[in-house]
Order: C-alpha cells, then structure tokens, then sequence
C-alpha cells in the first residue's frame, strides 16, 4: 500500500509540517526565498504614456532688455534726486539773498594800495647841457642818448641809463644807479653805487660807498 493513499499516514505528514514550518497546502508552490526574488521594477516618474517621453523643459534666462530697462530706470532715479537736492540748495540760495539773510558773507572792502613813488624822469636831448634838481629824500631817471646833464642831489635817488651821456651829480645821494652803455657820470658823494650795463665808469669824491659792480664797467674815487 502506498503511503499516499493511507490517510493516516497523510495526517501524521500534515501535523510534522505544521509543527515543523507551519501548514502548507497539498499542490501549493513553496515561497521562494528573499534572495531569490527577482529585483523591483520602478517606472521613470518622467514618461508619458504609451511609452513617448516628454520634451527637456528649456531653462528660462532673464532677457537682456530687461536688465538694461532696469539700470536705465536706476539711473533716471539717481538724476532725479541729484536734481531735487541742487533745486532745492539753490531755492534756500536765492531765498537768503532775496531775504537780507546771513548765508552770504559780508563784501569786505578791498586793502588800501600803498602809495607808490614812481620817479621822475629827465630826458637827455644830445648837447643839452642843463642843470635839474632831485626831489629831496626821492628819485629821479636820466636817460637819453649823447646827452649832457648836471644834477643837485639832496639825499636821494639817481637812476642814469641811455647810451654815451655825461652827467654830473652834486651834491649826497642815497644811492646812484647806471645801466646802459658808454655812460659817464662823476658825483660828489653817495651812500651806494651800483653799476651794470657795458662800459659805464663812475667817479666819485667823498665817502665811502657801497660799491656794486659788474664786469667790463668801472668805479673810482677821484
């Protein structure tokens, strides 16, 4: 007798099984194990249906336009508050002026010129011998070509230039000044004597001076 045709024999096969790994029906398949199942299928979240993929979205870009309207209008907003800040200076300007009031310094009155004391020129005429007198304590120019001049001096100033003239200075000068060329002055005396130019010669008389000199012209007592 076949043990699967004896029921005893298959109810003893059923309790062993069940208290074994729990009951299991006749014919059924037996689970596969967790290794052996075959990996999860996952859909793409990103398919159409029916299998036609959707178009890549393009990425947005902010336009061009966009960016230069916004700086033109920053710009515009700037000049806009410079303008309003100078309109509004100038407004308190003209107010103040109109209104007598202080935001103005007072007009100062400009410094008073010290007087100047520009010297008297006599000029030299060729073969003119005359005699001038300096202004006391002041100055006095000579100045001609070829000419002949006397002058009383009393403490001032002579200032010979010109070309080939002869003057004679009495009297104390200041000082006494020749430029220019081939002058010849003789003087009695003076505090200073400066000569420049080319081939001046001084003679003076009496004293001490301070003498200043440059080349090819000369100074001497005599």
């Amino acid at each position: 007798m076949n043990p699967q045709d004896d029921p005893e024999e298959r109810i003893r096969q059923l309790e062993q099984m069940r208290a074994g790994s729990g009951a299991v029906e006749l014919g059924a398949t037996q689970p596969l194990p967790p290794s052996q199942l075959p990996p999860p299928v996952y859909a793409d979240p990103y398919a159409a249906p029916y299998g036609v993929p959707y178009p890549p979205q393009p990425h947005k870009r902010v336009p061009v336009g966009l960016i230069f309207g916004v700086m033109a209008v920053a710009v515009v907003a700037v000049f806009g508050v410079v303008g309003a800040i100078v309109w509004n200076m100038s407004t308190q300007t003209t107010a103040g002026v109109a209104g007598g009031g202080g935001l103005l310094d007072p007009v100062q009155a400009p410094p008073e010129m010290p007087e100047v004391d520009f010297p008297a020129i006599e000029p030299m005429l060729p073969g003119n011998d005359s005699v001038v007198t300096a202004p006391p304590g002041g100055r006095l120019s000579v100045a001609g070509v070829d000419g002949i001049k006397t002058v009383e001096c009393d403490d001032s100033e002579i200032n010979v230039s010109g070309v080939n003239n002869t003057v004679t200075i009495t009297g104390h000068c200041a000082s006494v000044i020749v430029s220019g060329v081939e002058n010849q002055v003789t003087l009695d005396s003076a505090d200073a004597i400066t000569v420049s130019g080319f081939d001046n010669g001084v003679i003076y008389h009496f004293g001490e001076p301070e003498i200043n000199v440059s080349s090819r012209n000369s100074v001497a007592q005599g």
